[in-house]
């Protein structure tokens, strides 16, 4: 995670901004390039990254970053922590060819509506560095993340401070697409609710018999950081509103985790008792399940002081807050 920060302030360097949690990959009109790719010349990665831009086009059966002899069942080792069992496993939900995991997601902070981009209700910006006119539900939720759809910020956008404010931390992924764990799972037609009461239509989806898995009345869908190539929320990114290690949530069907434009990610990970989560200074903490997460009963806010506690709080660039994990 160390290494993946150095290569987000090399990022920087070189193009003056962070990179968007999802964007157009170069040369080419796919639009849900992940960091984790656009991050690869900066992790030594080079070679993959060149021979997918520029082969792109020609990849069989159809174009996509999974389809490139550079991806197509390689496992990127940086992307992975050791304490998965399951990383090394390529595979591919979505169908097509196996492709590697990643066990470190991106802050999305502590918003859930449409927190998320969707075509179908926002045409694609391409170049954008600002908000989406007339959605302000939207604007919110890009606004307070430090990684966003379509949206390249500044080191100097987090005004919480770099070393208060989370860049990225950790998933676990699934043994399999069946799988009901709460570790690398997402629970499936929770509805919009997940906005308005994150504990009762996300946190409570948790069986409180047997913790690590959904309750059985639950529909679920395993993605959580299955694709090192996708920027959607639901692969690549975590929410800093429940605790780690809580149960993620998506508003529709099994599988459909973007058509609403948001969901409800929670970081996750093999280590007993937390997370490891990166901050903008590049420093790596570890982040425990019980740490602070104020009150989950409430909706997010769209400006402000986050609702949501000390990891809500260090979620935010531009909440206002004051605390930081050591307090």
């Amino acid at each position: 995670m160390k290494q993946y920060l150095i290569g987000i302030h090399n990022y920087h360097d070189t193009n003056n901004s962070l990179p968007a949690s999802r964007c157009q990959i170069p040369l080419n009109n796919n639009y849900d390039c992940s960091i984790n790719f656009v991050l690869f010349p900066f992790v030594e990665q080079q070679a993959a990254y060149e021979t997918t831009i520029y082969g792109y086009p020609t990849f069989t059966p159809t174009p996509s970053i999974a389809n490139s002899p550079a991806m197509n069942n390689v496992s990127f080792k940086a992307f992975g922590c050791p304490s998965d069992p399951y990383f090394g496993i390529c595979w591919n939900v979505s169908g097509g060819n196996p492709i590697s995991r990643s066990n470190i997601v991106y802050s999305a902070a502590d918003t859930v509506m449409r927190n998320n981009y969707n075509a179908s209700i926002f045409p694609p910006p391409a170049g954008s560095t600002g908000s989406v006119p007339g959605n302000e539900d939207y604007d919110a939720a890009s606004n307070r993340a430090p990684f966003s759809p379509f949206m390249w910020k500044e080191l100097g956008a987090a005004n919480d401070g770099t070393s208060n404010t989370i860049a990225i931390s950790e998933t676990a992924t699934p043994k399999e697409t069946s799988d009901n764990a709460i570790r690398g799972g997402i629970a499936t037609s929770c509805g919009t609710g997940i906005h308005t009461n994150p504990k009762t239509n996300c946190f409570d989806k948790r069986d409180p018999a047997n913790p690590n898995y959904f309750k059985t009345t639950v529909t679920y869908h395993s993605l959580r950081g299955a694709r090192v190539d996708r920027g959607r929320l639901a692969y690549g990114g975590f929410n800093t509103v429940l605790p780690p290690n809580s149960p993620s949530c998506a508003v529709n069907g099994p599988g459909d985790t973007s058509d609403d434009g948001y969901g409800l990610m929670s970081s996750s990970s093999y280590h007993p008792g937390g997370v490891n989560s990166g901050f903008l200074d590049g420093s790596v903490h570890f982040v425990q399940d019980g740490i602070n997460c104020g009150n989950l009963s409430t909706a997010p806010v769209r400006t402000g002081t986050s609702p949501f506690g000390v990891w809500g709080a260090a979620g935010s660039i531009n909440g206002g807050e004051s605390t930081s994990l050591n307090q």
